[in-house]
């Protein structure tokens, strides 16, 4: 199945994290993702740093 993109706030709920945290994780891993919806390719940076959330859709 295709990932599509999705909002920090979506991202984030699946981590069972808020954004603010999330936020954080990204900066600490100095993974420059853009402002607004992430895109799949930024997703699958994220996934390989921090593991498929189980919530993941």
């Amino acid at each position: 199945m295709k990932i599509k993109s999705k909002t920090r706030e979506k991202v984030a709920a699946e981590y069972g994290i808020c954004v603010k945290t999330l936020n954080k994780w990204l900066k600490q891993s100095e993974l420059d993702i853009p402002r607004g919806l992430i895109n799949p390719n930024n997703l699958e940076k994220i996934y390989s740093v921090y593991g498929k959330p189980m919530t993941s859709q």
